[in-house]
């Protein structure tokens, strides 16, 4: 077997990997009206069910990477599958709402192993050209995929309940035989940072927390403001002002400067005809 053709094989893998690791969130979040409907939950309640695996999934992504270095790919990989396949089916069982967020944290800490772990296998394996193909490779497979997610977790919904969209993530632990031999054994030695890891998690979890809290409660102010803009905003194209020059400011960062203005005004009043001098003129 060719390298481009091993290559191709591997990041098609790698990219299978990581769409099932993002059907964790995208093909769950069809299924919340059926989740709220069947744990008796509220709208805010049952959204901690995708709260908790991204927030997990965001944290753990930096202790995987650690993890690779102190003991090399193959390990922490199996560990973060393993553990995402077995969370899966642990939710898809859930008899309440306490063991399904469990099992939606354990399922986030072990999906967080393939986004970091699976660039890290091409990276390590391949070279020059073919490993920037394959990460690109990695990147289309893995979007369309996850693209898929809501519309499979619909079907699988409609045919088979939302708790078989729960477990879908768990079929990732299949592909696992087939790069059983592309994962590098070796590592660096380098320490793990678990109070670092611990800070992290800790700060990300108090943020969620805080956003979760607030947003309901400041709801109806939240939607005021946003009506009074669009208010605004409406009196204002009313009035003859061209707001449409906002849309071409440069962001910051961007070849043209962080200074760099518009050629043209952002906000352009249309001008009134001078009656009094045209009728001078006339005369």
């Amino acid at each position: 077997m060719g390298e481009r053709t091993d290559a191709g094989r591997v990041a098609a893998l790698v990219g299978l990997l990581f769409g099932l690791a993002g059907m964790g969130s995208a093909a769950v979040a069809v299924t919340l009206p059926a989740i709220a409907e069947d744990l008796d939950l509220t709208t805010g309640g049952v959204s901690w069910v995708i709260s908790l695996y991204a927030l997990m999934l965001a944290v753990a992504t930096a202790v995987y990477g650690r993890a690779a270095d102190l003991a090399g790919i193959r390990l922490p990989l199996l560990v973060g599958v393993g553990l995402m396949a077995g969370s899966a089916v642990l939710g898809c069982l859930a008899p309440s709402i306490e063991v399904l967020l469990a099992a939606r944290v354990l399922q986030g800490t072990g999906a967080a192993a393939v986004p970091v772990l699976g660039m890290a296998i091409v990276s390590a394996r391949y070279d020059g050209a073919v490993r920037t193909t394959a990460l690109g490779q990695v990147a289309g497979t893995a979007a369309a995929v996850s693209a898929l997610g809501p519309l499979a977790g619909g079907l699988v919904a409609d045919l088979a309940g939302w708790r078989a969209v729960v477990a879908l993530p768990a079929l990732g632990l299949l592909l696992v035989p087939a790069l059983w031999r592309a994962l590098p054994t070796q590592g660096t030695g380098a320490r793990l940072d678990l109070l670092g890891a611990g800070l992290v998690a800790g700060t990300a979890a108090g943020a969620l927390n805080a956003l979760n809290t607030i947003i309901p409660t400041h709801r109806k102010e939240l939607d005021g403001i946003a009506v009074d803009l669009a208010t605004k905003l409406n009196a204002g194209h009313a009035a003859g002002f061209d707001l449409d020059g906002l849309a071409g400011a440069p962001l910051l960062g961007s070849p043209a400067g962080p200074v760099a203005r518009t050629r043209r005004p952002t906000l352009r009043c249309a001008r009134q005809p001078n009656t009094a001098s045209t009728q001078r003129s006339n005369t």
